[in-house]
């Protein structure tokens, strides 16, 4: 049994992020976004910088051998990190 399902948002999908189409879309979506939370700024930025305050932005690990390779790793403060 094949389940056959439309993705009516397969359009947005642009892996080069070049599609001028796609990204207007997202510019439009994006303001319309902020416009309709506007009035949530302080509360974003309030608990932005309570996450914030509660790690540290730039740290190193212990590094660590495997192998015949040392590894660590290290954050630095205003870079993003996923």
């Amino acid at each position: 049994n094949t389940v056959d399902i439309e993705d009516d948002l397969f359009w947005l999908r642009d892996d080069s992020r070049k599609n001028k189409n796609v990204l207007a879309h997202l510019k439009r979506e994006n303001a319309y976004a902020k416009f309709k939370t506007k009035h949530l700024e302080n509360l974003r930025k309030a608990l932005y910088d309570e996450q914030l305050s509660h790690v540290q932005e730039t740290d190193v690990s212990v590094p660590y051998k495997d192998g015949e390779f040392w590894y660590y790793s290290r954050t630095v403060e205003g870079l993003s990190y996923a």
